[in-house]
Parts: structure tokens; sequence; C-alpha cells
């Protein structure tokens, strides 16, 4: 009988933990629309301001950031090498740790870059409530075998 107590919580916790509160999800959409919107009018000082003051970033450069400054330089530096790049994202899925820390992934395409060509990846986030804002502590993107610029 204990054991199957035992189960029956675990699997409780872990179903808890593996949804989105419901208050949550609209505020996370929203933040990922202000988010994408910030990045398809080139506003690296807006998107800057979705990560937390020290965060923990690395993206296909393979190049370490760890605050809203470095990010902003990032963005620029991104902008003004693709002056026509959008993005959007799809495939995005939440997971709760706790009310005021969840887990994002998904799929980010940029096009409109160099010579017509497009960017395809993936991505995890991990994002914390701080005083009614969702923040970017930790980030991590790459491209995908099917975003080869040889087959864009």
């Amino acid at each position: 009988m204990s054991r199957l107590l035992c189960m029956t919580l675990f699997v409780s916790v872990l179903h808890a933990a593996a949804s989105v509160h419901a208050d949550e999800q609209p505020e996370l959409d929203d933040a990922l629309k202000r988010f994408t919107a910030a990045f398809n009018s080139h506003d690296a000082g807006a998107l800057s301001q979705f990560y937390a003051r020290k965060t923990d970033v690395i993206h296909g450069d393979d190049v370490p950031r760890k605050s809203r400054k470095e990010m902003r330089d990032a963005f620029a530096a991104y902008f003004k090498e693709s002056p026509d790049v959008r993005t959007a994202f799809t495939d995005v899925m939440r997971t709760s740790l706790t009310p005021k820390t969840v887990i994002e992934s998904g799929v980010w395409q940029d096009t409109g870059l160099s010579e017509g060509k497009s960017e395809k990846g993936r991505y995890t986030t991990i994002l914390k409530k701080v005083n009614d804002t969702w923040l970017i502590i930790y980030e991590r993107g790459w491209k995908t075998p099917d975003s080869d610029p040889a087959k864009s």
C-alpha cells in the first residue's frame, strides 16, 4: 500500500511540475510576443530588458554573455550584420519548476539574412519572475542541421 501511495504522490508531483500554471501562460505568451516584436523592430535596447541583470546566455556563436549590456551589444551587432532579419518562434513548450521559475524551449527561425538565406534552430530558456516581470536568467540557442546555409 505504501508503495502505491509513494508512486501516486510521485506522479502527482511530476504532473504539477510539468504544467505551467494557468495564470502564467498568458503572461509568458505575451512576453514572447513582445520579445519577437522587439527583435523584428531591431530594438536591441528593448530586447536586453528581457534578460536579468546577471544572466547566462550562449547562442550559436559560443560566446558566453553574462549581462544585459552584453546582450544589447550582441543584438545590435547582429542587426547591423543582418539589417533585414526577422524571427519567429514555434513549437514552444513550457514547464514550471516553481510558481516563479519556468523552463521554455522551442524552435526559432530567422529570415532575411544575407542573400535571402534563413537559419533555424532550437532554444532552451529559464525564466524567473522578478517584481511581476518574467526575465531570462539562462538561455541556450543553437542552429539545427536543416539550417545549413548551403541548403537555404
